[in-house]
């Protein structure tokens, strides 16, 4: 077989922002607003043909010119005849994404007195609006002869599978360039022309029999969203300056309060019926942070820093639809699912180094981190032997039910870093701990549940050494 794929994609993206500030003598307020609308839209053609050699035109050479190397050839075929390549399979893809977001902050900055051990104190607020929405079709493919037999199994296309040269117009190119210089494999063959595709798809969709008047395949409802996420976002900041004994010490403490409001709408199909599905979801996350800096020397510091951090799952790992896809001659069949109640990745932070400074470019680093993370989103792919699109919808909602993956704790050390004006020695040493969760239905009718834990230790190391 032989496949040709061209791809029309279209980004359009609008920002407008807008600002002021005001200053006085110990206070500082600014502000912002900002608007971003962006629309991406895709269009993807692909054509697969087949050719087909004599029962014997296939000869397999395990040691071609005595490197070793495997080697297929084809004869009883000519591989730059048109007539050769008769049409199997398209694939007629479309998909169109829609997002804006209107962002606002309100800054204050309060200068206090240079006796004091606060510097200053910066709070402010934040507003964020973001929507989302996807649409598109059906990402599969149409297969003359895969099983079972597509609903477009009495087109012109499938029941002639015509061949490239009997297609309207010149719908055939010669494939240029040759992979290792053109010492192994097939220089070049017929292949459909990626520019006669897009212009002559409307053709091709007639003689799929996929629409009459040749315009683009229907909306899949499993492939729409729309998603809506409001937060409002608060902090405090304060900026000190102390000593230790004789040794300065500066830096930073804050706390950040946000709520995070998401509403996810999309849509599920079971056995064929349609239902639009809806999630609702508040999460209101306390993130307090840390940084200091103590100088031991003018040219040796130690510093230390501490926070939590909270990371969302995009909109898509949100998305709550179900979309099947059929097999066809050069994919199997699969099937994808979001999961609307996934919650943010949380994440306790740890940093202590200290630094040397020498010469005018040079420094030499000893740094140790430390990293919690809890509800790390892990995508799970399962194989399953099924029969029809039904049973991949059931095995693919069993295991989106039953099925859980839950990282629960990560902690990583870094030691040892020293740069030279001219070059970089790097030390790394990582300790990893992970726990993992893994909880599975082994009822449907009356659920028990069994948990594993799995405890599992790394250590690298890398050298480098760059000039």
């Amino acid at each position: 077989m032989t496949s040709d794929r061209s791809f029309v994609p279209k980004t359009d993206t609008y920002q407008v922002a807008s600002g002021v500030t005001w200053t006085g003598d110990s206070v500082k307020f600014t502000s912002e607003i900002d608007f971003t609308t962006s629309r991406f839209s895709q269009n993807g053609y692909i054509l697969d043909t087949q050719y087909n050699p004599p029962p014997d035109g296939y000869t397999a050479d395990f040691n071609y010119q005595g490197t070793g190397t495997p080697y297929m050839n084809v004869t009883g075929i000519n591989l730059f005849d048109p007539s050769q390549y008769h049409v199997r399979q398209l694939y007629d893809q479309w998909t169109v994404q829609k997002g804006n977001e209107i962002d606002w902050r309100g800054d204050l900055n309060f200068r206090l007195a240079d006796s004091s051990w606060m510097k200053s104190v910066e709070t402010g607020l934040r507003v964020v609006d973001r929507f989302a929405q996807n649409r598109a079709d059906n990402a599969g493919g149409i297969d003359c002869l895969g099983p079972p037999p597509p609903q477009n199994a009495s087109s012109v296309a499938c029941t002639t599978q015509p061949a490239l040269s009997a297609l309207q117009g010149t719908a055939y190119h010669t494939t240029y360039g040759t992979q290792f210089n053109g010492q192994f494999g097939i220089r070049s063959w017929i292949d459909a022309d990626p520019n006669w595709l897009v212009n002559n798809i409307g053709y091709l969709r007639q003689l799929w029999n996929t629409s009459a008047t040749g315009d683009r395949p229907p909306e899949d409802p499993t492939q729409s969203f729309d998603d809506r996420e409001i937060s409002y976002a608060g902090y405090v900041k304060g900026n000190f300056g102390v000593h230790v004994g004789s040794l300065p010490l500066t830096g930073n403490v804050g706390l950040r309060v946000v709520e995070t409001r998401a509403s996810m709408l999309g849509n599920t199909s079971i056995n064929g019926v349609v239902s639009p599905v809806e999630t609702d979801k508040n999460t209101l996350d306390w993130l307090p942070s840390l940084n200091a800096r103590l100088a031991l020397e003018d040219n040796l510091l130690l510093r230390f820093a501490a926070s939590r951090t909270v990371t969302h799952p995009t909109f898509a790992q949100l998305d709550p639809a179900l979309s099947l896809s059929a097999s066809t001659a050069t994919l199997l069949g699969s099937g994808t699912s979001g999961n609307a109640n996934l919650s943010p990745v949380k994440s306790d932070n740890a940093d202590l180094s200290l630094e040397y400074y020498y010469g005018r470019q040079n420094a030499l680093n000893a740094t140790a981190f430390y990293r919690r993370v809890d509800g790390y989103i892990q995508t799970v792919t399962d194989a399953e032997v099924i029969k029809t699109l039904s049973d991949m919808e059931e095995t693919i909602r069993y295991r989106l039910r039953m099925t859980e993956i839950i990282p629960v704790e990560m902690s990583q050390y870094h030691i040892g870093e020293f740069r030279g004006l001219r070059s970089l020695l790097l030390f790394t040493f990582i300790y990893q701990r992970t726990v993992v969760s893994i909880s599975m239905c082994l009822n449907y009718s009356a659920p028990h549940f069994v948990s594993v834990v799995h405890p599992k230790m790394t250590a690298g190391f890398l050298f480098m050494w760059n000039f």
